[in-house]
């Protein structure tokens, strides 16, 4: 005799979905750690979040539905978060609902001593840092610490060393949590709130469902599941 499904309860769960390259993985880790319940690929979901980078393709166009949140995870890429919050306001339109902007690879910062002290140098010297990313990396090699850009991205490179030339004094603990505050994770707060509205709602359908076809599919479960499913359409 199968069992009866269970009506799952708790914290919202978020699935990331998007194409491969886009920083899926990076987000889904960077929201976990802020203490969002992550869904694997193929459980159940109570918001469906659509990751994106670089100009939206067709098969963005295709996913971004109503419904979903919609998150372009690169936004270093602009250059500022002034330009970031322009351009995620044109893919907005392009694609027909809102787009949250978020710099993912900044979210979970946290600096290591060495990875401190070379910042702190790189701020020290007296000339600015190379515009192209490229010639970024082989100031930071000398340090042994050139993979900080791929920690950082060219942006939050930039950042760091000009939070700690504006104020040399800022510790490691200090930096990481400006670095955080800048990828613009807050930002989903509000989405994924709107979008878990009714969550109990879905939940108990879900529920339904499942009895419906349990009944169908394993008959020493029929009595239980057509008295459930009775009983909740006396509720309604």
């Amino acid at each position: 005799m199968g069992d009866l499904p269970a009506l799952r309860r708790g914290s919202p769960r978020v699935r990331v979905s998007g194409r491969d390259g886009v920083g899926r993985a990076t987000l889904a880790r960077a929201l976990a750690a802020s203490g969002v319940d992550i869904a694997g690929a193929e459980g159940p979901a109570d918001v469906d979040l659509y990751a994106f980078s670089g100009a939206p393709r067709a098969a963005d166009r295709a996913a971004a539905a109503p419904g979903r949140v919609v998150v372009w995870t690169k936004a270093d890429a602009a250059g500022s978060w002034q330009a970031a919050d322009a351009r995620a306001a044109e893919y907005a339109a392009l694609l027909g609902t809102p787009v949250v902007p978020v710099i993912a690879l900044l979210a979970t910062i946290e600096l290591g001593a060495r990875e401190y002290a070379a910042l702190a140098a790189v701020a020290a010297a007296p000339r600015a840092l190379p515009a192209p990313v490229s010639d970024m990396r082989a100031v930071l090699a000398p340090l042994g610490t050139d993979h900080l850009l791929d920690r950082l991205g060219g942006y939050g490179l930039a950042c760091a060393v000009g939070a700690l030339r504006e104020r040399p004094d800022l510790t490691a603990a200090a930096l990481s949590r400006r670095l955080r505050g800048l990828s613009g994770l807050d930002g989903l707060r509000e989405p994924v709130r709107l979008a878990v509205r009714g969550m109990g709602v879905r939940r108990a359908a879900e529920r339904l469902d499942a009895l419906r076809e349990l009944a169908v599919a394993d008959p020493a479960c029929r009595d239980a599941c057509e008295r459930e499913l009775l009983d909740a359409a006396a509720v309604r």
